[in-house]
């Protein structure tokens, strides 16, 4: 009976390079969602700012939202956001 084929050296190196690859864009992808989630709270505070001076001058807080339909019409509609999100922005700006 035969041994089995052993792998080249250039197959085993491949597999190294694809497993180190995927650790790469496994750490950059962690990396990039760091720095959204640093962003976000930096503009975040500055949207519930804003939030809150429109609310004390009187205005009405709504999200402007875009349907497209499938023949490629767009629809727009104004909703008024969840009040649990409305707490929780203003929570943020306090």
């Amino acid at each position: 009976m035969k041994p089995p084929p052993r792998k080249s050296v250039s197959a085993r190196k491949d597999r190294r390079q694809k497993a180190r690859s995927a650790a790469a864009r496994k750490e950059r992808s962690v990396q990039s969602a760091q720095r959204r989630e640093r962003a976000d709270r930096g503009s975040r505070s500055a949207r519930a700012e804003r939030v809150r001076e429109g609310i004390d001058a009187g205005l009405e807080v709504m999200t402007l939202r875009t349907i497209e339909l499938p023949d490629g019409r767009r629809i727009q509609i104004l909703t008024r956001p969840r009040p649990e999100t409305m707490s929780e922005l203003m929570g943020a700006a306090e």
